[in-house]
C-alpha cells in the first residue's frame, strides 16, 4: 500500500462536483460502511439540540459535547467485559472507534455527572485499546472494509487515523487524571502511525498538504470527518509530544486550505473525496461542531466560515 500522491489529485480539485444524490440503498450502504456508527449517532442527537462551542476546547475535559449526554446514558451495543461489541449484521467484531469513543462518552459524562463507575468505564475502554496496540503502535481493524465510494477492499489488519486520533484524544485524559505511566506510553504508541508515511502510517501527503486517513487505500480517499477529528486529537495530545503539534498545525493549514473541495454549493458539506456525496441528516451539525473548534483553536476564521455555510439541506 503505497504513499498517497498527487498524481491525478490536479483532475480531483478541477472536476470537482457534486454527484446525483445517491438512492436509499446507497445511503444504508454507506451507513453500514461507516466506521463511527456510534459517534455519528451519539453526535447526531446531541449537536443538533445543543449551540457549538466557541471557545478553544480544554485537552483534557469534556470531548466535544458528549457531557451534554443524558445522565442516563448507555451504549446501544451489547458489552462484553466492558467493551462494545459492533453488530454488522454479517459478523459482530470489536471497533477501536468505537471503543475510543464510548470511554470517551463515559470520561465525559463523569466529569458532567461525577459517577465512578463512569470513570471505571472509561478506564476499562483505554486499557483495552493500549492492549491491542501492535508494536507499531497501530490498532488493527480484524475484519475486511470497503470505504463507501471505494473499490479497493482492505484486508483485516488495516489500521485507521479516527482510531488512533480518539484513542490519544482518551488516554490523554486519562493520563491527565491518574498520571499513570501506561496511558503516556499508549499515547506515544498510537502517535506513531499518524507520524509515519506510506504504507506503514496514515499521514499522507496530497496537494502539498498533510492529512490523516480514516481509510487507508492505496488511491485518495480524504474523509473530512476522519481528518477533522484526528486533528482534534494530535490537538489534544501536542502538550505532550512536540512531534503532534507539528502534525497537528500541518494537517489544520491543509484541511482550511482544502475545504472548498467538500463543499457541494448547496448549502452542506460532501463526505469525502471517494464518496463526494451528503452524507446521511444529521452530519453537518457534526461537522459544524469540528469546524468551530478548529477555529477556536487556530484562529483560522475559514473553519468558521464553513461552519455557517453547511447546514441542513
Amino acid at each position: 500500500m503505497g504513499q498517497a500522491s498527487d498524481i491525478g489529485a490536479t483532475d480531483l480539485r478541477t472536476s470537482w462536483r457534486p454527484l446525483e444524490a445517491p438512492t436509499a440503498t446507497d445511503w444504508r450502504d454507506c451507513a453500514k460502511r461507516h466506521l463511527a456508527t456510534f459517534f455519528v449517532v451519539f453526535m447526531f442527537a446531541i449537536a443538533a439540540a445543543t449551540p457549538a462551542a466557541a471557545t478553544k476546547p480544554s485537552r483534557f475535559g469534556v470531548y466535544q459535547l458528549m457531557g451534554t449526554a443524558p445522565r442516563t446514558w448507555q451504549t446501544p451495543y451489547e458489552l462484553v467485559e466492558g467493551i462494545p461489541l459492533v453488530n454488522y449484521e454479517t459478523f459482530v467484531a470489536f471497533n477501536p472507534v468505537t471503543t475510543a469513543q464510548y470511554g470517551l462518552a463515559n470520561y465525559s459524562l463523569w466529569i458532567a455527572y461525577g459517577e465512578r463507575s463512569r470513570l471505571e468505564a472509561a478506564e476499562t475502554a483505554g486499557r483495552w485499546l493500549i492492549h491491542r496496540e501492535e508494536p507499531n503502535g497501530g490498532l488493527p481493524y480484524g475484519f475486511p472494509w470497503t470505504p463507501a465510494g471505494s473499490t479497493e477492499t482492505l484486508a483485516p489488519g488495516w489500521m485507521s487515523a479516527l482510531a488512533q486520533g480518539q484513542t490519544v484524544s482518551l488516554l490523554e485524559r486519562l493520563y491527565h487524571h491518574s498520571h499513570e505511566a501506561i496511558y503516556r506510553h499508549g499515547i506515544q504508541q498510537a502517535l506513531r502511525p499518524l507520524s509515519t508515511l506510506g504504507s506503514r502510517g496514515l499521514e499522507r501527503h496530497y496537494l502539498g498538504g498533510t492529512y490523516f486517513e480514516e481509510y487507508p487505500t492505496k488511491t485518495v480517499n480524504f474523509s473530512m470527518n476522519g481528518d477533522a477529528q484526528t486533528l482534534l486529537g494530535l490537538y489534544d495530545i501536542a502538550n505532550l509530544f512536540p512531534v503532534a503539534e507539528k502534525l497537528f498545525k500541518e494537517g489544520a493549514r491543509t484541511l482550511a486550505h482544502d475545504l472548498p473541495m467538500f463543499d457541494s454549493g448547496k448549502g452542506y458539506s460532501l463526505y469525502s473525496i471517494a464518496w463526494p456525496y451528503h452524507p446521511p441528516p444529521g452530519y453537518d451539525p457534526l461537522i459544524q461542531d469540528e469546524l468551530r473548534l478548529l477555529g477556536a483553536i487556530t484562529g483560522n476564521h475559514v473553519f468558521d466560515h464553513y461552519a455557517a455555510l453547511w447546514f441542513e439541506p
